[in-house]
């Protein structure tokens, strides 16, 4: 398991309404998910939608027990808060960080797809799924899918230094 250097107690980051962050007693690494509070360029839009997605993973980690109408999930997000989020605050602190770095470490957790040439690896998904016989739904119509949900970017372009981004 990887150290995490954003795993320090007392942590504490939130994002004001001008966008930077108010308090940041750590250093965040990208396998933080609110480490996007560390880029200079953060809009007023980013940092909303930067605490709406702190507000979510807290919400799920209080309520979340993998279920929905879809079916089961393989993991219940809200095992991994073992009472270090009490509450949704939007706030990045300890507790939440420990929580992110628990559901990275286990091997259970879902990630996103990695590669090292996230560009020749989307080109190779593209020809696959073009190659393919149609099925119900034709091929033309789910290369549309794809391109309007993700661009045809099924990795990570341009590639990032870790691998759970």
């Amino acid at each position: 398991m990887p150290t995490r250097t954003y795993l320090v107690p007392g942590l504490k980051m939130t994002v004001g309404a001008a966008g930077p962050p108010q308090t940041k007693s750590a250093p965040c690494s990208a396998t933080c998910a609110p480490s996007t509070t560390s880029e200079p360029e953060l809009t007023e839009l980013s940092a909303l939608a930067l605490r709406f997605s702190v507000k979510a993973l807290q919400h799920d980690l209080l309520t979340n027990d993998g279920k929905g109408k879809d079916g089961t999930a393989p993991v219940r997000i809200k095992d991994y808060n073992k009472g270090r989020v009490p509450a949704v605050t939007g706030v990045v602190d300890f507790g939440l960080a420990q929580c992110t770095s628990d559901m990275l470490d286990d091997p259970n957790f879902p990630t996103l797809p990695f590669a090292d040439d996230p560009v020749a690896k989307s080109q190779e998904l593209i020809s696959t799924l073009r190659a393919m016989p149609s099925p119900p739904a034709p091929i033309p119509f789910l290369l549309g899918i794809l391109m309007q949900e993700s661009g045809l970017k099924h990795f990570r372009e341009p590639k990032g230094a870790d691998q759970d981004s």
